[in-house]
């Protein structure tokens, strides 16, 4: 039992890091493309 507990730990844990380098990244498409827009103007 503590062996699949700890398993699905480990397993939400790294979802969660996905989730924020998926966001992270997003985040930082969306900064370049406004710089972006700020440079062209």
């Amino acid at each position: 039992m503590s062996e699949n507990f700890l398993k699905s730990e480990n397993q939400l844990a790294q979802m969660k890091l996905i989730l924020n380098e998926q966001f992270a990244g997003r985040s930082l498409f969306m900064v370049q493309c406004v710089q972006g827009v700020f440079n062209e103007s």
